[in-house]
C-alpha cells in the first residue's frame, strides 16, 4: 500500500509526541517501545522503521525539549497574561502545571534523571538547551538571550519538582506561592522610586 507524501514524518512525529508524554509521566526508564507505539496507535514492529532503538527515540524527544514549553506559552496566552512581566512565572508554578506533568516542561519532569541518562540522550538535551533557554528568555523577559533565563529556569524547575513531590495539596499550594513570591522578587525587582 502506498502512503501519502509526508505520512512517515507525521507518524514519526506522533511517536515522538506520545513518547514525550509517557516519559514525563513515568520517567526515563518507564515506558517501553511497545507502550509508546500502542499509545501512538501503531504496532510494536513499526517502531524500527523510524528509530534504531529506544535511546534514539528518547534522544529525539530531548531535541524537541523547547517545543515542550508550548503548553506553558499557550496557558499564558489563554489567561490573557501575555505582556505582564512575570506571567511566565505564575503559569509555570501554577496548579495546572503541577497536575499536567505529561504536557508541561520536560526539564521539570525529567531533570533529575537526565544526569544518569545514556550519553546520546544527554547530548541531545545539551544540543536543545540553547533553544530551550531562548524560549524561556522570550516568555519571561520579552527577548531571547537574556542571561537571567538559566537561573530562572533552574529555580522554576526545582520549585515545580518540589511542588509535585509534596502529597498534600495545601502544602503544594503553599510551596508554589512561596516559590513564586521569592522568584518574582529576585527576577523582577520593583523599579526604584524617585
Amino acid at each position: 500500500m502506498r502512503y501519502a507524501d509526508g505520512h512517515k514524518e507525521k507518524t514519526r512525529g506522533r511517536i515522538v509526541r506520545e513518547a514525550g508524554k509517557l516519559l514525563r509521566q513515568k520517567g526515563l526508564e518507564g515506558p517501553g517501545v511497545a507502550q509508546v507505539m500502542r499509545r501512538a496507535g501503531l504496532t510494536h514492529g513499526g517502531f524500527y522503521a523510524h528509530f534504531r532503538g529506544r535511546d534514539a527515540l528518547v534522544a529525539e524527544v530531548m531535541t524537541g525539549a523547547d517545543a515542550a514549553l508550548e503548553a506553558v506559552r499557550r496557558a499564558v496566552r489563554e489567561l490573557g497574561a501575555a505582556g505582564r512581566p512575570h506571567a511566565f512565572v505564575m503559569v509555570y508554578l501554577s496548579r495546572w502545571h503541577v497536575e499536567h506533568a505529561n504536557s508541561g516542561c520536560l526539564l521539570a519532569s525529567l531533570g533529575g534523571e537526565l544526569a544518569r541518562a545514556p550519553r546520546a540522550v544527554r547530548a541531545a538535551f545539551a544540543a536543545a538547551l540553547p533553544r530551550y533557554l531562548a524560549a524561556v528568555s522570550e516568555m519571561a523577559f520579552g527577548r531571547p538571550g537574556d542571561p537571567r533565563a538559566l537561573p530562572l529556569l533552574s529555580a522554576l524547575a526545582g520549585a515545580l519538582q518540589l511542588a509535585r513531590a509534596v502529597p498534600d495539596p495545601a502544602d503544594c499550594d503553599r510551596l508554589r506561592r512561596e516559590a513564586r513570591r521569592s522568584i518574582i522578587a529576585a527576577f523582577y525587582p520593583e523599579p526604584p522610586t524617585p
